[in-house]
C-alpha cells in the first residue's frame, strides 16, 4: 500500500512537471510540429534503403573476392605444375645427358685399351724382329742419313747459287 502511495505521487510529480514544460499547444502548432517526424521517417526509410544497397554492395563484394581467391588458387596451381614440368624436363634431359657421357665414356674406354692392346702388339711384333739394339743402330743411321741428306742439299744449292748461301 505504501508503496502504491509512493508511485502515484511519482506520476502526479511528473505529470506536473510535464505541464510546467509545455503549456497547451493548438493542434495547427502540433501538425507542424510533426512534419520533422515524417521527414525523419522518410530519412530513416532512405538510410535503410542506403543500408540495403550496401548490403548488397558487401555481398556482392564478397562473392567477388571469393572468385577472385578462387581464380588466384586456379592460377597458382597452373603456375605450379608448369614448373613442376619444367622441373621434370630438366630432371630428364640431366638423365639422359648423364647416361650418353656414361656411354661416351665407355667407349672412349674401349677405344683405349684397342689402342693399347694394338700398339703392344705392333711393339711386341717390332721387337720381335729387330732387337733393341738393332733399334738404336737404326735411329742412329736415320739421323745420320737425315744429316747427309741436309749437306747433299746444302751442296747441291751452293752450286746453283755460285758458292753463296742463302
Amino acid at each position: 500500500m505504501f508503496r502504491k502511495k509512493t508511485l502515484e505521487s511519482d506520476l502526479e510529480r511528473r505529470l506536473e512537471i510535464e505541464k510546467s514544460g509545455t503549456p497547451d499547444v493548438s493542434g495547427e502548432v502540433l501538425r507542424e510540429l510533426e512534419k520533422p517526424l515524417d521527414y525523419e521517417i522518410e530519412t530513416a526509410q532512405q538510410f535503410q534503403a542506403r543500408m540495403a544497397h550496401v548490403r548488397s554492395l558487401m555481398s556482392e563484394l564478397l562473392v567477388r573476392t571469393n572468385l577472385n581467391e578462387w581464380a588466384a588458387h586456379t592460377e597458382m596451381a597452373e603456375q605450379e605444375s608448369e614448373v613442376v614440368m619444367k622441373i621434370r624436363d630438366a630432371c630428364k634431359a640431366r638423365e639422359m645427358l648423364r647416361e650418353a657421357l656414361l656411354e661416351s665414356q665407355a667407349k672412349a674406354e674401349k677405344a683405349m685399351a684397342e689402342r693399347k692392346t694394338r700398339y703392344e702388339v705392333k711393339i711386341s711384333q717390332f721387337l720381335a724382329a729387330k732387337p733393341v739394339q738393332d733399334c738404336f743402330r737404326s735411329y742412329k743411321d736415320s739421323r745420320q742419313n737425315w744429316k747427309l741428306a741436309q749437306l747433299k742439299h746444302g751442296l747441291q744449292s751452293q752450286k746453283r747459287t755460285g758458292g753463296r748461301f742463302k
